[in-house]
């Protein structure tokens, strides 16, 4: 066992609880497991927010720029869409990146609880998918990155057009 791993194992029980009730112990990863459930359900959730917010923003400048026909209101519009939807994608982001953290946070403490039971399933399908090195699984968040910057992108690319269009 590495030193990291050995450190976290030392910091995951009390001092002398350790292999001492087996069905505790089991509990104990049962219920962390469910909470990492949560909180994968929590950033679904939070993918699906932002991915609406984004759409209806898009949706809504393209529904009011083919209605207006003044130049300075157009401008004004997808000038401030633009910056809104730059900020919201890029908090999204943010958000990604922070629930990734969580997750790896929470795995590495199920892998050390399963160290103490009698199999390790988390530890064997992450072998098994080469540590999402892209080859055999490639983690999602890594593809759920991509949909935000796509926003960024329209939404920069919006503001070029305005660029082009205004001079």
């Amino acid at each position: 066992m590495n030193k990291q791993s050995t450190e976290s194992n030392a910091e995951l029980f009390n001092k002398g609880s350790a292999g001492k009730d087996a069905s505790l112990l089991f509990e104990q990863y049962r219920l962390y497991v469910e909470s990492m459930d949560r909180i994968s359900e929590r950033r679904y959730q939070a993918n699906t927010f932002f991915l609406t917010v984004n759409t209806i923003l898009v949706t809504s400048l393209t529904g009011f720029l083919s209605l207006t026909k003044q130049p300075i209101t157009r401008y004004g519009w997808i000038i401030f869409s633009a910056i809104a939807g730059i900020i919201f994608s890029f908090t999204w982001c943010r958000l990604i990146q922070s629930y990734r953290q969580l997750n790896r946070g929470k795995f590495k403490i199920i892998h050390a609880l399963e160290t103490h039971l009698p199999a390790r399933l988390f530890a064997a399908e992450w072998d098994v998918l080469n540590h999402g090195d892209g080859t055999v699984y490639k983690p999602f968040s890594h593809i759920e990155m991509q949909v935000p910057l796509v926003f960024v992108l329209l939404y920069a690319a919006l503001v070029i057009v305005l660029l082009i269009e205004r001079f």
